[in-house]
């Protein structure tokens, strides 16, 4: 671990900005009795009178938020208000009409057809319900150029404006990255009475201590002040593995305080590392205050079948470059020197929670282990067999920021060396 500390209080610009090749960093580790890690790097923005990185400092965890809310969903399971394999459509009533899009005929016109399978909340939780984030997949953008219609991705929109698009497939037949946990938390909603933000207050925050943690970062002034800076690469030649990492600058036009106009259960909290860390040990612990022994178990299940995870893989491989590749696998995908490249038919699936190795990863996390992260590249796991989790926080932009995440893996890889002694 001191050699990685060393590495981090270089790249992160302590040592000179003539050095630096990373934003700010928290890194927090533990188990179930407990907090074990919580270090800080770098500096909150890159003005050369910036103060450093706190542990108070306020990230925008994006899809991190998905694990929080595919336990607020698995309560209302073991409430029986919702049965994981029923047609969900009777409270998403927006989805009753399921349309697939199966490609376009010589014109570039749309081929629709209705669906043949019902959506279920299984498939919002394992991104097997066939929608899609219009801004990655392709196959969106041409269909809304197609029919005429805007481009919807920005803050200012509605779930159902952003995402209310025929499906890629039938639920249940393949696997997209997708707003589905989105959905999910609109289940939760409408089972609840309550916007996500007051329902998770009542069920998680407020339980295990996250006192910031927020949907609605413009009415908590006092986590808004502590909001980190973003920063982005000049050049994308941070996702090329043999390229020195490019230039730090500010991004363009992206400010991570704009929230959405709903409180967005697949993406949308904003908090302190050290709160998030709070629901990995309550889950490490299985102390029973977020869900029950054999939810928890639920939680970290295998879900999906050879035949359709292969679309994950296939997914995976294609991706154009290593820092995505490593960004979907949660660093899975980057080997160290001496290791075997991880085999991604045989030793991982996604489950509830997220994504889950089903073989140990010699060096890294064991057989049943959970893991997920966020857009900024943030990554999260938890491996309930060595009794560890683990928490790399960030904030930098695209996705699949490649230093990001070799750093990142090495954390992990320094948390296991400690476990075993070495």
């Amino acid at each position: 671990m001191d050699t990685l500390r060393a590495d981090l209080r270089r790249a992160s610009g302590e040592e000179g900005p003539e050095h630096q090749t990373l934003p700010g960093i928290v890194l927090l580790s533990g188990n179930g009795d407990g907090l074990k890690v919580h270090e800080t790097f770098g500096f909150q923005t890159l003005d050369p009178d910036s103060p450093p990185v706190s542990k108070d400092n306020t990230f925008w965890i994006a899809s991190c938020t998905k694990l929080l809310t595919a336990i607020s969903a698995l309560q209302y399971v073991e409430r029986g208000s919702v049965d994981l394999d029923e047609d969900i459509t009777r409270i998403i009533h927006e989805w009753k009409d399921l349309e697939v899009l199966e490609g376009f005929d010589d014109d570039g016109k749309p081929i629709v057809r209705k669906a043949k399978t019902k959506l279920t909340l299984r498939h919002l939780l394992t991104h097997t319900s066939g929608m899609c984030y219009q801004y990655m997949n392709p196959i969106m953008p041409k269909y809304q150029r197609a029919m005429g219609l805007p481009n919807t991705s920005g803050n200012e929109f509605t779930l159902a404006e952003r995402t209310h698009y025929p499906l890629l497939f039938e639920p249940g037949t393949g696997w997209e990255y997708s707003p589905s946990l989105d959905w999910a938390g609109v289940v939760v909603e409408r089972l609840s009475s309550q916007r996500l933000q007051e329902y998770m207050s009542e069920h998680i925050f407020r339980p295990l201590g996250m006192n910031s943690t927020t949907f609605r970062i413009k009415d908590r002034k006092d986590i808004q002040d502590k909001l980190i800076g973003i920063l982005a690469r000049e050049t994308p030649a941070n996702q090329d593995v043999k390229a020195k990492p490019a230039k730090l600058v500010p991004p363009t036009a992206f400010r991570t305080d704009n929230s959405f106009v709903y409180d967005a259960g697949g993406g949308g909290i904003h908090l302190v590392p050290s709160d998030y860390v709070k629901v990995l040990q309550s889950i490490m612990k299985n102390d029973g205050i977020l869900l029950k022994p054999e939810t928890v178990d639920l939680l970290f299940a295998p879900q999906l079948s050879p035949s359709v995870w292969r679309f994950y893989i296939d997914a995976l491989k294609n991706k154009p470059n290593e820092g995505l590749r490593a960004g979907f696998s949660t660093g899975l995908w980057l080997e160290a020197e001496g290791e075997e490249k991880v085999d991604f038919g045989t030793s991982v699936n996604w489950a509830f929670g997220g994504l889950v190795v089903t073989k140990n990863i010699p060096g890294r996390r064991k057989k049943g282990s959970l893991s997920w992260g966020g857009l900024p590249n943030l990554v999260w796991w938890m491996d309930r067999t060595s009794n560890v989790y683990g928490l790399y926080a960030t904030q930098i932009l695209p996705f699949g920021d490649l230093p990001s995440l070799e750093m990142s893996s090495r954390f992990e890889r320094a948390v296991y060396k400690e476990l075993d002694g070495k």
